[in-house]
């Protein structure tokens, strides 16, 4: 699936593909090594949103992110509400620990998750 580039991805959540997961088997891989750890770290469960906060040193996390959904190792499973992803970055943005933080996933109904055919 070829993605433009210009729609954001925030809200998405994405899971690894077989393809992905035979990627970070090849000890010849081709990716980077930021992007097979951007690749290993997607769990089907948290939006695009979650990762950013965490992954700063990986930076640009979309960016890596859209390659790998381009050559066929992440598919979007699904996606989040956007107030879910704008109470999540208020969150990032306070001064709370991030212990405290509520989490948005796929397994959370509180996050308003829409699984992608449904």
């Amino acid at each position: 699936m070829e993605t433009s580039g210009k729609e954001p991805i925030d809200h998405v959540v994405y899971s690894i593909t077989s393809q992905g997961y035979a990627e970070l088997r090849n000890a010849k891989s081709l990716l980077t090594l930021h992007e097979r750890t951007v690749l290993g770290l997607i769990d089907g469960v948290c939006p695009v949103a979650q990762y950013i906060p965490f992954l700063s040193e990986f930076e640009p996390v979309v960016y890596k992110i859209r390659k790998l959904e381009n050559l066929g190792m992440l598919r979007r499973a699904g996606m989040v509400t956007r107030e879910a992803v704008q109470k999540f970055d208020a969150q990032v943005h306070s001064q709370l620990p991030v212990s405290s933080w509520q989490s948005i996933s796929a397994f959370d109904q509180q996050s308003g998750f829409l699984p992608l055919g449904s």
